[in-house]
């Protein structure tokens, strides 16, 4: 494998099992690993229960919780959802077809142990996310 200087990460993408319903998407980072977020994918299928729901994706590091992406569009029962979170999105969050676009900070790097989690208001019990993928860049720590 070729050596790449140090202020340049690999590409990676990847895809995480997906939480049993009505479950939040949470992903822990190893220590060992720094990551820039570039982007992130995954759906969400609602059922039928006449709630709305709304989305938000947290990191948590060191006991504090922040907020980094919010969906800002509500998702209507019996319905199917793709959300992509990726910097570069204009700071409003807008719909094509039934695919929402969310903005997230440009330099979002991962160093030590953190964790991301979904905050889904309105979620119910029939509701499911699935195919989650992250693309990021990554450098593994000696």
């Amino acid at each position: 494998m070729p050596t790449l200087p140090q202020q340049f990460g690999r590409l990676r993408t990847f895809a995480i099992a997906f939480p049993a319903a009505p479950g939040e998407i949470g992903i822990v980072y190893d220590q060992r690993v720094r990551q820039r977020i570039l982007s992130a994918r995954f759906t969400l299928s609602t059922d039928a229960n006449v709630a709305d729901r709304f989305l938000t994706w947290f990191i948590s590091s060191s006991g504090c919780n922040s907020p980094i992406a919010i969906s800002g569009i509500a998702q209507t029962a019996g319905t199917v959802r793709t959300y992509n979170f990726a910097f570069g999105y204009p700071t409003t969050p807008f719909l094509i077809g039934s695919e929402l676009h969310c903005a997230m900070p440009f330099h979002m790097i991962v160093e030590g142990i953190a964790f991301f989690t979904t905050n889904t208001t309105g979620i119910q019990a029939a509701d499911q996310f699935s195919g989650l993928s992250l693309s990021v860049e990554e450098w593994i720590e000696p």
